[in-house]
């Protein structure tokens, strides 16, 4: 799966950053936290579609239980900030520490 995401020869490399958001704990008691994709408004036009986003959450200590959760995100989910759009995500955390990696 994680091949459909690599760059294709011929295509355009687009710009994007992430800022990993800081663990919280909910009105459940449950940890959550998240990102913020922000990708240059300039890369789009009008009618491009949505996003498709595969995001790598590492626990620490436990390479084999990984997850890379896909989101498809529509352009009305994501928020106009200046020049770009932002896109969030959200998920929650069991015991441990883990690292959110951009591949």
């Amino acid at each position: 799966m994680r091949d459909d995401f690599a760059p294709r020869a011929g295509e355009q490399t687009l710009s994007c950053e992430v800022t990993p958001l800081a663990a919280l704990a909910n009105f459940a008691f449950r940890f959550e936290a998240g990102y913020v994709f922000h990708v240059p408004q300039a890369q789009y036009s009008d009618s491009d579609g949505d996003w498709m986003v595969l995001t790598s959450i590492h626990a620490d200590g436990h390479p084999l239980e990984d997850m890379s959760p896909i989101d498809r995100v529509p352009r009305q989910r994501a928020v106009t900030a200046g020049s770009r759009f932002d896109i969030r995500g959200l998920y929650f955390l069991g015991a441990g520490h883990s690292r959110l990696r951009r591949t």
